[in-house]
């Protein structure tokens, strides 16, 4: 049975504010937005036995939602989705808007004042009148869901090249597509948190493409990989793409667009094993990859039929300069060890992983960068010479026990080959160490 809040009409009676005074008329089929959540007007009207007008709507996420638009046995509309229905009061909802509104709200934008522009541009505000130098155009969070005819945007803001409509109410493909492609400069485009429809291919191919692109931000619009796979065939040139906190668990390796890619963002997402990463070597040109927040437990690189056991070097990610893989679940100093097999890594951030539970932040600092031969910045600071040298030495003194245990030493030179690395240039240390037998300390 559907329930309302039971002292929402009583709170609103002992504030003085009645539905009639704050209520604006809404029609069905309208664009709504409560709160963070966005859906469709299907109802406008009385709900029996409960006083006043209700806004029946079906929600874009069906998770808002708490039937399907029945209560008390009585159908006041059918939901397209299961339990993707709620009411909610006139007063708590924001309509959407198209972006023309949007555009006014945000830099006072007036269709009269432009008109006569050349007549009277001595009284106008710079706001009103830089439209066609404007290259950034920010219009986030202003709750739009309509473009209006394509090509009308463009006429008032020839030259943008950046263009935020983050935070919208945008759910087609179409209406972003025939716009955009309007923009002959448009570089880089943010559509997060809107509720972008999955595209389908048949749709996609018929939709104009946006070739000028270059990078795209689809934050939390609930993808999974098939479907960024699908709509970046409206945007193959892209080489930066960002796709944080969304549904990505598996990898399916590109075959044609995103294969140009040089930065990928997928941050906050749930891949959980390390070969769905390795999906993405067919990107050749990846040189920055974020993986914070995901669920990998350990990184592991394949061998090539024709390498060695204790190889230290991998043919994959050759590019790869940048990889933030914090706040994951690894849990071994066997995957530290592997990512020195990465040819081009110079920066890190690992942080905030299980693996460093039982050390201090500046053991464990220690402990990476004498394992990872290469890096000069890790956790975002710079790694000098100095600190190397002191590092690598301590890490060779606190295992020297184990190097020089009878029986395990070829075991242990196989899971850290860069410790037999440093052990080979450091040769008079280390017996130095034994014959004093200082190791015992450490």
């Amino acid at each position: 049975m559907f329930q309302f809040l039971i002292d929402e009409d009583q709170v609103e009676k002992n504030s003085g504010i009645s539905h009639s005074e704050t209520n604006e008329i809404f029609s069905v089929g309208e664009k709504i937005k409560c709160d963070k959540h966005s859906g469709v007007v299907k109802y406008v009207g009385n709900v029996n036995p409960h006083s006043g007008i209700w806004l029946g709507v079906e929600w874009d996420d069906p998770v808002r939602g708490k039937h399907n638009g029945s209560v008390d046995g009585v159908e006041y509309f059918q939901s397209t989705q299961n339990n993707a229905a709620s009411f909610v009061r006139p007063h708590k909802v924001k309509r959407a808007k198209d972006v023309f509104t949007a555009l006014r709200e945000r830099y006072g934008y007036d269709p009269e004042v432009m008109s006569r522009l050349k007549l009277m541009s001595e009284t106008i505000t710079p706001r009103q009148v830089c439209f066609e130098d404007l290259s950034i155009l920010d219009l986030n969070g202003k709750e739009i869901s309509e473009f209006g005819e394509p090509g009308e945007l463009v006429k008032i803001c020839p030259n943008v090249e950046f263009l935020n409509l983050s935070d919208n109410l945008i759910t087609s493909w179409k209406a972003v597509t025939e716009t955009c492609a309007m923009f002959k400069m448009l570089k880089s485009l943010d559509l997060s948190r809107n509720p972008l429809l999955p595209p389908d291919y048949e749709t996609v191919k018929s939709l104009p493409t946006l070739n000028k692109l270059e990078h795209i931000v689809l934050g939390n619009v609930k993808y999974g990989w098939s479907n960024v796979l699908t709509a970046s065939i409206l945007w193959h040139h892209v080489t930066n793409l960002q796709i944080p906190f969304n549904l990505v668990d598996r990898i399916f390796p590109p075959t044609k667009s995103l294969l140009n890619l040089n930065k990928l963002d997928l941050e906050g997402n749930r891949i959980s094993v390390w070969d769905e990463v390795i999906k993405l070597n067919v990107c050749q040109g990846l040189e920055y990859l974020n993986l914070c927040g995901n669920k990998l437990n350990n990184v592991r690189f394949p061998l090539n039929p024709n390498e060695e056991k204790n190889c230290q070097s991998t043919q994959l990610f050759t590019n790869l300069k940048q990889l933030n893989i914090s706040q994951n679940l690894i849990d071994d100093w066997i995957s530290i060890t592997e990512l020195n097999k990465l040819q081009s890594l110079d920066s890190l951030r690992i942080e905030l992983n299980p693996v460093f539970e039982n050390d201090t932040r500046e053991t464990n600092r220690q402990m990476i960068i004498a394992r990872i031969g290469k890096l000069n910045k890790l956790e975002g600071v710079d790694v000098n010479r100095q600190e190397r040298r002191d590092a690598e030495i301590d890490y060779l003194k606190k295992f020297s026990a184990k190097w020089h245990t009878e029986g395990t030493e070829l075991r242990f030179a196989i899971e850290n080959p860069r410790y037999a690395e440093l052990a080979i240039s450091n040769i008079t240390l280390l017996l130095k160490i034994k014959e004093l037998k200082l190791y015992s300390s450490f």
